[in-house]
C-alpha cells in the first residue's frame, strides 16, 4: 500500500519514490508508486497535480486503496524517480480547505447545522449547511472566521484509538470505519477529514463568504480564502471604480446614485422594476412573457409554454450564440419591441422542430429514455449541431423501474439517503437522481407566491 507522505508534511513539495506498476489508462497511464505526496481526489478536495519522473500528473486518484497517478507517459516499474507537485495548486486548495472547516465548524457551534456537501470548484468552494441562514446570521459567522484567521491558531491532527474517539464531539457527514483522523482547529471546528489541512488559519486569510442560495432545506454557500479571496476582492474594487467613475460618486458611495437612476426608470416607465431575487426558472414560470438577450434558458421558455421574445439590437459573433438562435426572430429595436410587447400572442422566435430537436424529443415516456440520452452524451463528443429527430432508446426495465420509484420517493418525499440506508451505494445513486427531480420541481405554492410578488408592478 502507498505509504502516504502528504499526511507527514502537507507541505511537502518534493519527494523520492519507487515506481510500484504502471499500466495504460483512460487517462494515459495509472502509476503506482511506494509512496507520495501527490494528495488523491477525496474528501471535496481534487487532486493534485505536477510532476513525477520528468513526466506531466495530470490528476491523482485513490483506487482500492492505492494512489493513482495519471501520467502523460508511461514509467519504469521498479526504477526510482523523483517527485514534484504543482505547489500553488495545492496551498491554495489547503487555504480553502481551512476555511470551509472554520465556517462549517462555527454554524455547527452556533446554529447546530451539519455540513451536508463541500466542494472545490475552479472559482469558488461551495458548502452545503441542512439549515437555513439569513443575511445577519451569515455576517456573524464571516465575521468569526476572519477573527480565528486573525489569531493564526494551530490546526491540529490526531489520530484517536475506537475508545478515544467516542468521548471526541467530531463533526462527520458519515458514520466512519476503522483508523479515524482527526482535524482540530481549538476553539473552532473538531472534524473527521482526510484532507491537506496542514497551514495554520492565519494562512487563510483573508476570507469571504459570498450570498448564499436556497437548497432543500438549507442552504449553499460560496466561500473564498487566501489567495482567491483576495483576487476576488480586487476585481471588486476594480469594477467599482470603473462603476463610480460612471456615476461620478466615490467608491464606497455608488449605491445611492444607482438607486436613483432607478427611480428615475421607474417614474418614466412605471412598468419598469428590478427585482434582484429568485432563480431564472422561477422567474420564467411565473411570467406571462419573457424577453430575453442570449441564453439557453429560451429553451427553458419554451418548454415552460411561455411568450418569449428575443432582444438582440446588435449583431453577436456567431462563435458566441447557442446553435438553437440561428434562423430566430429577433427584435432589433425600441419600435420593434413595443409592437412585439402588444401582440396578445406572439409567435415564438425559434422554430418548434429546431428547439425540440435539440433537446431530442421522443414520443416515449420519460422514464424510458432518460437513462438512454445520458449515456448517448457520455458516449459522443459533444455535439455544434442540433441534434435532429430524436433517436429510438432501447427500453431496459431495470432502468424504469430505478426511475420511477426515484419519482415515487420524491412524491412522498421519502429521502433514498434513509430508505436505502442499508446499501450505501443504492442509497447515493438514488439519492443523485433525487436531487436532479427536487431540482426540476417548483411547487404550485411558489409559483403562487412568484407571481403575488410580480402582480402589483403590472399595470
Amino acid at each position: 500500500m502507498t505509504e502516504r507522505l502528504y499526511y507527514e508534511d502537507a507541505h511537502m513539495r518534493t519527494f523520492t519514490a519507487r515506481v510500484a506498476s504502471c499500466a495504460p489508462g483512460k487517462h494515459g497511464f495509472d502509476v503506482v508508486l511506494d509512496r507520495t505526496c501527490f494528495y488523491p481526489e477525496g474528501g471535496g478536495q481534487a487532486g493534485d497535480t505536477g510532476l513525477l519522473g520528468g513526466v506531466r500528473v495530470t490528476d491523482t486518484h485513490e483506487r482500492d486503496g492505492e494512489v493513482v497517478h495519471y501520467c502523460g507517459s508511461p514509467l519504469e516499474i521498479g526504477a526510482e524517480v523523483a517527485g514534484e507537485i504543482d505547489w500553488d495548486a495545492r496551498f491554495e486548495r489547503m487555504q480553502l480547505h481551512s476555511g470551509e472547516h472554520i465556517l462549517s465548524g462555527l454554524a455547527h457551534k452556533h446554529f447546530g447545522y451539519e455540513n451536508v456537501g463541500f466542494h472545490m470548484g475552479a472559482d469558488f468552494v461551495t458548502i452545503d449547511i441542512n439549515g437555513m441562514l439569513d443575511d445577519a446570521q451569515l455576517a456573524m459567522l464571516e465575521r468569526e472566521e476572519n477573527e480565528a484567521v486573525w489569531q493564526d491558531l494551530p490546526v491540529e491532527v490526531t489520530y484517536p484509538s475506537p475508545e478515544e474517539l467516542k468521548t471526541i464531539p467530531y463533526r462527520s457527514k458519515k458514520e466512519l470505519t476503522g483508523q479515524v483522523r482527526i482535524v482540530t482547529i481549538p476553539g473552532y471546528d473538531i472534524c473527521a477529514c482526510c484532507g491537506t489541512i496542514g497551514p495554520p488559519p492565519g494562512a487563510t486569510r483573508p476570507t469571504r463568504t459570498l450570498p448564499c442560495g436556497k437548497l432543500h432545506d438549507g442552504v449553499r454557500l460560496e466561500i473564498l480564502c487566501g489567495r482567491r479571496a483576495y483576487e476576488y476582492v480586487g476585481r471588486l474594487i476594480a469594477e467599482n471604480r470603473k462603476n463610480s467613475a460612471l456615476l461620478s460618486a466615490k467608491p464606497a458611495e455608488t449605491s445611492a446614485p444607482v438607486q436613483r437612476t432607478l427611480d428615475e426608470l421607474a417614474a418614466k416607465r412605471p412598468n419598469f422594476h428590478v427585482i434582484f431575487a429568485d432563480s431564472v426558472k422561477q422567474w420564467i414560470v411565473a411570467a406571462d412573457s419573457i424577453s430575453i438577450w442570449m441564453s439557453t434558458a429560451v429553451a427553458e421558455v419554451y418548454m415552460a409554454g411561455k411568450s418569449c421574445h428575443i432582444l438582440r439590437p446588435v449583431p453577436i459573433e456567431h462563435e458566441y450564440d447557442p446553435v438553437i438562435y440561428k434562423d430566430a426572430h429577433y427584435v432589433t429595436s425600441y419600435p420593434e419591441f413595443a409592437a412585439a410587447m402588444a401582440q396578445p400572442n406572439p409567435p415564438f422566435p425559434i422554430a418548434r422542430d429546431v428547439i425540440e430537436g435539440y433537446f431530442d424529443p421522443s414520443p416515449a415516456p420519460a422514464y424510458k429514455r432518460m437513462a438512454d440520452l445520458l449515456e448517448e452524451v457520455y458516449k459522443n463528443p459533444p455535439r455544434d449541431e442540433p441534434m435532429g429527430p430524436g433517436f429510438t432508446p432501447h427500453f431496459n426495465l431495470l432502468k424504469f423501474c430505478a426511475l420511477a420509484g426515484v419519482h415515487m420517493l420524491y412524491r412522498h418525499k421519502w429521502e433514498p439517503k434513509r430508505v436505502f440506508a442499508f446499501c450505501p451505494p443504492l442509497a447515493n445513486f438514488a439519492q443523485r437522481i433525487y436531487g436532479y427531480v427536487d431540482k426540476a420541481y417548483i411547487p404550485p405554492e411558489e409559483i403562487q407566491r412568484m407571481e403575488a410578488r410580480i402582480r402589483p408592478y403590472v399595470k
